[in-house]
């Protein structure tokens, strides 16, 4: 048990440096990046959620969502897949997290 608890701890610290590399390349670039920023938060939010930290994971969900909406509405076609897998977890974890708020769409 104790070493799964490394290895927990050693996959979250990867997962949040993606999510902080990715968020930094996207300041840079921001149609290049907020795709895999986006996808980062989105892998995040899953371990958040396998961790029970479910108000966190929500919060990983909205900005996903937040991100990737944009792109959507311009490119649906090749983010169609991508929305609807981080509109489910948005959905999914809103009903756990906050009361069902949505306001991101």
């Amino acid at each position: 048990m104790n070493g799964d608890h490394g290895i927990v701890i050693q996959l979250r610290r990867c997962i949040s440096e993606a999510v902080a590399a990715y968020r930094e390349l996207s300041e840079q670039n921001s149609n290049g990046f907020i795709r895999h920023l986006a996808g980062a938060l989105s892998v995040l939010g899953d371990h958040l959620d396998e961790r029970n930290k479910k108000l966190e994971a929500f919060e990983a969900a909205e900005e996903s969502l937040t991100l990737l909406a944009p792109f959507h509405r311009i490119f649906p076609a090749a983010y169609d897949w991508f929305a609807q897998a981080t509109v489910d977890d948005y959905l999914r974890r809103a009903s756990v997290s906050d009361g069902g708020r949505i306001n991101v769409l």
